[in-house]
């Protein structure tokens, strides 16, 4: 009979310990899901920021871009301007055929 009531009385303090265990497993396994879904927000808003970081880097290369052909054109225009104004005062001064030139 003593050893009937040993082994219940172990049994007992084993079967408290394993719900006391089990609750705590519980209690952790949620903390690590809120973490969990925790990690994953921040990882969303990450993105997020990256995709908005990437269409702003792109708009703002379209505009250098742009600005980089407006000032192209805008320099060959006054070279060539300049060289048509070289090419009048050519022709102005200088007899192409020789015939007569100013003297300079």
């Amino acid at each position: 009979m003593e050893t009937l009531s040993f082994i219940l009385g172990v049994g007992a303090v084993m079967a408290i310990v394993v719900i006391v265990v089990t609750f705590m497993n519980n209690k952790q396994i949620k903390e690590l899901n809120k973490q969990i879904e925790n990690l994953e927000s921040t990882d969303n808003n990450i993105c997020n920021n990256i995709d908005n970081l990437e269409i702003r880097v792109l708009d703002v290369i379209k505009e250098v871009e742009i600005n980089q052909r407006r000032e192209n054109e805008e320099i060959v225009r006054f070279v060539d301007s300049r060289v048509d104004k070289l090419e009048d005062k050519i022709y102005k001064n200088f007899d192409i055929k020789q015939n007569q030139s100013n003297i300079y």
